[in-house]
């Protein structure tokens, strides 16, 4: 299991040691507290959660939008990355790789169409880094962690043992040869041009790869995934804060 390892992990520990002395706990109070923390940040999959959400969100998509264009060359590269079989053969046991999904971030909704769309190809579901913003919807952050999310906070920095918890918690999901999902700017673009990268969730990505003992890991696939809208839901939005409104919280 992932997360006990990561618990057990030398880094993890050093981390805990290093809490336990600053914040004068006891081990266990630090263990205790790493534990709570490593809960908040990991997604938990369930691919039985994973298909009715899919076939509601469908509904929602129809109702939304007159379709969903996908290049048909690239959902074929995409294929071979994931399963290293061309799409028309059956999947094969290929090598192990981790491909990780870097979209451009307009809307709420991008991380939603690509787990869509990836259920549609019959393609792993991406784990996605997502803001720990969404943690304040109780029912709706319950559905995101069962479909693949996991929570960061905008600022690794401050806390040494938080830190060490995310960047393990990411490494064990590259070393593995999981599909991720991360946003590189860090935000939605409020005027449709591509922000400065946040550079944090890169460098953890790579490090696990380059860094990796015994792993099995062969490579690491980065697919850049630009998502175009006719219109977006949040354009009043956005036209409210371009002109000095503030961001509204995550709601429903």
């Amino acid at each position: 299991p992932r997360r006990p390892a990561i618990l057990q992990s030398p880094t993890v520990q050093r981390a805990v040691d290093l809490d336990r002395r600053l914040r004068r706990r006891t081990l266990e109070e630090a263990e205790a507290e790493a534990a709570r923390l490593l809960e908040r940040i990991g997604d938990t999959m369930d691919p039985f959660r994973v298909r009715p959400t899919a076939y509601a969100l469908r509904k929602v998509l129809a109702r939304l939008y007159t379709a969903i264009e996908v290049n048909p060359e690239a959902a074929d590269q995409l294929w071979d990355a994931h399963y290293g079989a061309p799409a028309a053969c059956t999947p094969a046991l290929g090598p192990k790789r981790a491909v990780v999904f870097v979209p451009t971030h307009r809307s709420y909704m991008d991380f939603l169409v690509i787990s869509y769309v990836c259920f549609g190809l019959d393609l792993p579901i991406p784990h996605i880094a997502a803001a720990e913003d969404f943690l304040g919807l109780k029912g709706v952050a319950k559905v995101l962690r069962d479909c693949g999310a996991f929570f960061m906070r905008r600022q690794l920095q401050g806390d040494s043992l938080y830190g060490a918890l995310f960047k393990d918690y990411v490494t064990s999901l590259v070393q593995d040869g999981e599909c991720l999902e991360f946003f590189v700017e860090g935000t939605r673009s409020r005027s449709g041009k591509s922000l400065t990268p946040k550079k944090g969730v890169l460098k953890i990505i790579l490090k696990a790869f380059l860094e990796q003992k015994d792993t099995g890991l062969e490579d690491v696939i980065f697919v850049p995934v630009s998502l175009s809208f006719d219109k977006l839901l949040e354009a009043s939005v956005y036209a409210d804060e371009l002109q000095g409104g503030t961001k509204p919280p995550e709601s429903l």
